[in-house]
């Protein structure tokens, strides 16, 4: 599922921005290379271009080096707890909360004027990610939305001065039976 979502928003920034997250280039885990090689399946022009980087994770130290090093526009994606409901019939139903944000890095002396023009920008790259997201929805043009559906969305402000950015976040939740296959997994023991 992680994987999932790491690979449905690589289409939208810049390629290389996409590639940038593999710093080290190989690994020991078997799925790197997989990963890799659907970055190399990736078109040489994104959806939304005029995004530089791609940001993937939940560790705020992690997020943070790498925000520190990037410039410009980037696309921060964060996923969040399983929510599991169980409706007495022996049916299981999941939600998982998903962040996905859109930033401008800006220097520590922006004026107020720059800061609307990065929050008109960003708000701007947001919503065609969202219509993009829906419309996949929709037509079922994605692996992942066809498991699953995004019940309820908002999109908030993102001011965040520790990573000197400025932009838009869009808070989903995604549900689909059984996200992660538990009642299958608890007939195995």
């Amino acid at each position: 599922m992680i994987l999932e979502l790491l690979l449905y928003f690589a289409k939208f920034p810049c390629r290389d921005g996409v590639f940038d997250m593999a710093i080290n280039g190989s690994s020991e885990m078997p799925e790197y290379a997989d990963v890799i090689n659907k970055f190399n399946s990736l078109p040489e022009i994104s959806i939304t271009p005029e995004i530089s980087s791609y940001v993937f994770g939940q560790s705020y130290d992690t997020v943070k080096a790498r925000i520190d090093r990037l410039s410009g526009i980037y696309m921060f994606v964060d996923f969040g707890e399983f929510d599991y409901g169980n409706d007495n019939k022996n049916s299981l139903s999941c939600t998982q909360k998903i962040a996905v944000t859109i930033a401008r890095k800006l220097s520590d002396n922006v004026d107020l004027l720059e800061q609307a023009i990065a929050s008109d920008t960003t708000i701007k790259i947001l919503s065609k990610i969202y219509a993009c997201m829906f419309r996949d929805a929709q037509d079922g043009n994605s692996e992942l939305f066809d498991r699953i559906s995004m019940n309820r969305t908002q999109i908030i402000p993102f001011v965040a001065t520790e990573l000197h950015s400025l932009g838009w976040t869009i808070m989903i939740d995604m549900s689909a039976p059984d996200l992660l296959d538990i009642k299958s997994q608890s007939r195995s023991f």
